[in-house]
């Protein structure tokens, strides 16, 4: 026999021994699962994630004051029994449209926590103004926004729902679907 063929006879002859301090086979594959999973799952939402807002009645590409974005949501995410206690990071970005004269964009951004058969419990809206200085046409902001969750006895956080996304009114919301 080979030298590299004995050892792994070697190794098969001890396979037994190594199995037998095992109660199952499945104990050497087991993995730990780790902390309990107990923070809520952050979603954004796919038809508020982008805004154009024009000025006045016309819809053509020079009616733009902006379009704003929903870029990203960090999260950090505390638990206990009684609470879940969220940070959230939520980026949003600007671009500067031709029809805008005031040199900003305002608009509102939502907040909603859900169960899980997504029926919301508490909806906050919070407005955002991102100046253009001097001849910037695209901004980016971070906005910081604590979430409060009260658990109910035996609850973890992971029953319930964070959605985020831009507060469109229905035209917004209607260019959004006729665009994508």
């Amino acid at each position: 026999m080979r030298p590299s063929a004995t050892k792994r006879l070697a190794a098969l002859a001890l396979l037994p021994a190594l199995l037998a301090g095992c109660d199952t086979l499945g104990g050497l594959f087991e993995r730990d699962p780790g902390p309990a999973l107990v923070c809520p799952r952050i979603l954004p939402v796919v038809e508020a994630q982008e805004m154009t807002r024009f000025d006045g009645a016309g819809r053509d590409l020079t009616d733009v004051a902006f379009r704003a974005r929903l870029a990203d949501v960090n999260a950090a995410c505390e638990a206990d029994e009684e609470e879940v206690e969220l940070t959230l990071q939520v980026i949003v970005a600007a671009s500067r449209g031709p029809a805008n004269a005031s040199g900003n964009a305002t608009f509102d951004y939502f907040v909603a926590v859900a169960t899980q058969t997504e029926e919301v419990l508490n909806r906050q809206a919070y407005q955002v103004t991102i100046p253009f200085e001097g001849n910037r046409t695209n901004v980016g902001l971070i906005e910081e926004v604590d979430v409060t969750i009260p658990l109910a006895e035996g609850q973890v956080g992971r029953e319930y729902l964070i959605y985020v996304g831009l507060a469109l009114n229905e035209a917004e919301l209607e260019w959004n679907r006729r665009n994508r």
